[in-house]
């Protein structure tokens, strides 16, 4: 977390920001066809794309996965930590809370997996738009990770 650009959590590579623009750009491109993925929160339209056939369900499970994770951690931090966190400066007893928020065994655990979520995040944002919007993405039925 500490000393990296990627400290913020919705605007990081693979992080919130890029799971709601899945979600969004999933409901938009099916809405037409399939209107009951419209959804006013991130998690239910992904579940919302799953249930109707849009979203692989491994890629439903690691982008609702993350988003749990985002949100724990950024909830905790925001009442926790001052602006800007330095994780030398954290106490032990911070850290512990703050992996805990995330289910990580201790604050290098956290570490790790925040980056393990973002790459996967981010590895579906590849396939899911980048490749979508050009004509080269996976259909509904071929996508798993």
């Amino acid at each position: 977390i500490v000393g990296r650009q990627d400290v913020r959590f919705a605007e990081r590579r693979g992080g919130m920001i890029d799971i709601e623009f899945i979600a969004q750009y999933s409901e938009l491109r099916h809405a037409t066809e399939t209107p009951e993925v419209l959804r006013q929160n991130t998690r239910a339209a992904l579940l919302a794309l799953r249930d109707a056939g849009k979203l692989d369900p491994a890629d439903a499970a690691t982008l609702t996965e993350a988003l749990t994770l985002w949100r724990n951690v950024q909830s905790l931090f925001k009442l926790t930590v001052d602006e800007p966190f330095d994780e030398r400066a954290a106490t032990p007893a911070l850290q512990a809370l703050l992996a805990g928020a995330a289910g990580a065994a201790d604050f290098h655990a956290l570490n790790q997996r925040m980056d393990e979520a973002a790459a996967r995040v981010r590895m579906l944002y590849d396939i899911l738009i980048e490749a979508s919007a050009g004509g080269g993405g996976r259909p509904a039925q071929e996508q798993s990770p």
